[in-house]
């Protein structure tokens, strides 16, 4: 194995029916490349890693905005690529496509992207600060929302850009590699 590359969400909050979501892929039939990867350095190789897997992740990404619901275009701007750094395996690389908390957006968070691609179940809001919530002159103690349909955008996004992520992620590797060992 060469590559595990994983995609979430980077603010996911832990709900009974949710689970951390990650969509993870091995990159296989690189032996080659693993062989003379091996020969080099280990924080070069994490180096020529981390540039493949971003690569894959960018194209993700951008298809990820073409896809994302928008009306004003601001939450296509938060998807944003994150690098895990904390807990992951030695040899392993982790990119997160996800969206970034917009504050110069009022009600833009980073979690309604969960929202977005699984939609809502009916669920009570309660005021958190007023007496009361109003819309439209019409005030009241609570509100039961009938909830949202979902408008799934990054499953569809990464599975529509799984051969170009594979490409890329190859001709990264490959150049990375062979720059190293010409360097050396």
């Amino acid at each position: 194995m060469v590559v595990l590359a994983g995609m979430d969400w980077v603010r996911i909050l832990n709900f009974a029916d949710f689970e951390k979501t990650m969509i993870e892929f091995k990159v296989q039939g690189f032996a080659e490349l693993e062989k003379q990867m091996r020969d080099l350095p280990a924080k070069i190789e994490k180096r020529i890693l981390a540039r493949s897997v971003y690569a894959g992740a960018v194209i993700v990404r951008t298809e990820a905005r073409s896809e994302i619901a928008k009306r004003t275009g601001a939450t296509s701007k938060m998807v944003r690529i994150f690098r895990a750094r904390s807990g992951v395996k030695p040899g392993t690389v982790i990119y997160r496509v996800g969206l970034k908390e917009n504050k110069y957006v009022a009600g833009l968070r980073g979690h309604i992207g969960r929202f977005l691609e699984f939609g809502t179940g009916p669920h009570i809001i309660r005021p958190k600060k007023a007496k009361a919530l109003g819309k439209d002159g019409h005030l009241g103690a609570l509100v039961h929302h009938p909830g949202t349909r979902p408008k799934p955008w990054l499953l569809p996004s990464f599975q529509a850009t799984t051969d170009q992520v594979i490409e890329a992620m190859r001709m990264k590797l490959s150049i990375g590699v062979n720059t190293e060992i010409a360097n050396q």
